[in-house]
């Protein structure tokens, strides 16, 4: 007879290989303490109400849990209906001496070049149509003489002049014909004052097409900000970053790799830069301590486990009647080992974290699995020298 497989046998539910947390498919959960997520919700619900822009920076050790926390803040204003069009990016790619062009890529160009086009071609029609109510170019753009053409360029009816529009847009340097094609008069956005122009019209745009939603930057990997040491280069970054910050009707949720907060990137730092975010809104992510390690792997098993499955094994396997201190609630582990793991499981502050709990709790399980131990107990853990 075939053994089942290790989905099989720990009745994960359907879809699940192992006890393993994906940001993006696992979004809807926050496990831990209660109050991250309700924290979360708070500043949404409170921004909005109060017309501000959301400031935050998520700060911790790697593997903390920042990017899954970032996933959920879109899961909650999507399924709580908050005004906000959220937008996850990556810091990625910055250098030593890379401009903030860098991260102006990655913020324009992950609201998705069809998208947009819809967005802009939709504004542009209501523009012509005299729509009331509609601010006019002039009116999104300011003084930036390039931005206006390009988002023309970019929306209009001419599928040839769309990419260079929008490689334009989204800070490229424009070689060759791209120049006229995208209707501008130099080859690539160069100063704070254009990052902001073009993201703040981009952002009015999507408000005005999406019943009234401000757009909300979720950004992983801010720790990537840290690499750009060139003095020259900082001081662009401190700028534009400034500029991007004042922009009202854009909110910033940045999340950064960190031991200590004197570790941050300096550009965050800095005190225009502190101001705007302002210093309440850096908040640690803390490693766990026990307390906060069995909410976590209550959650974790509560919402892994398939009910249906575990019950039928409870009565082929007789665990009500035959183990002493079997709880469904913690299966695959017993009460004892279930607390056993968890102190086990952040003795060292180090690693402290849902990535080291969960590749400690499969291997746990895999060798429990190898073994054919449909439970985890205190003295499996025993063997595997978890004290």
């Amino acid at each position: 007879m075939t053994k089942p497989t290790f989905t099989e046998w720990f009745c994960l539910d359907g879809g699940r290989k192992n006890f393993q947390i994906d940001p993006v498919r696992d979004q809807e959960y926050m496990f831990g303490e209660p109050e991250w997520a309700e924290d979360i919700d708070s500043r949404l619900r409170r921004a909005q109400l109060l017309g501000t822009p959301v400031r935050l920076v998520w700060w911790g050790q790697y593997g903390i849990g920042k990017t899954h926390r970032l996933r959920h803040t879109a899961y909650l204003i999507n399924s709580r209906g908050y005004n906000y069009f959220p937008c996850y990016v990556v810091a990625s790619d910055v250098q030593e001496k890379s401009g903030f062009e860098k991260l102006h890529f990655e913020l324009v160009n992950s609201l998705g070049k069809d998208r947009m086009r819809e967005m802009v071609s939709s504004y542009l029609l209501r523009l012509r149509t005299g729509q009331a109510g509609i601010p006019s170019l002039r009116d999104i753009c300011g003084t930036s003489s390039d931005v206006v053409p390009a988002l023309m360029s970019f929306g209009g009816d001419n599928d040839q002049l769309i990419m260079p529009a929008w490689r334009f847009l989204c800070g490229l340097k424009l070689k060759g014909n791209d120049l006229a094609l995208a209707n501008v008069t130099k080859d690539c956005l160069d100063s704070s004052t254009d990052f902001a122009t073009v993201i703040t019209a981009l952002a009015t745009i999507i408000q005005l097409e999406n019943n009234g939603k401000e757009l909300i930057y979720l950004i992983d990997e801010g720790e990537n900000l840290g690499k750009v040491n060139n003095r020259a280069a900082e001081a662009r970054w401190q700028e534009s970053i400034r500029s991007i910050l004042d922009i009202d009707n854009v909110s910033i949720v940045l999340t950064v790799g960190a031991e200590r907060q004197d570790g941050l990137p300096s550009v965050i730092l800095q005190p225009d830069i502190v101001r705007r975010f302002q210093r309440d809104n850096y908040i640690r992510m803390e490693a766990y301590n026990p307390p906060v390690a069995f909410k976590f792997m209550r959650g974790l098993l509560g919402n892994w486990i398939d009910a249906s499955k575990r019950a039928a094994l409870e009565l082929s396997a007789g665990l009500t009647a035959t183990v002493p201190d079997y709880d469904p609630a913690l299966y695959p582990f017993t009460t004892g080992s279930f607390e056993k793991f968890c102190e086990y499981a952040v003795v060292d502050p180090r690693t402290a974290k849902p990535s080291e709990i969960i590749a400690r709790l499969n291997n746990v399980a895999a060798e429990a699995y190898f073994k054919d131990r449909r439970l985890i107990t205190r003295d499996h853990l025993s063997e595997m020298g978890i004290a």
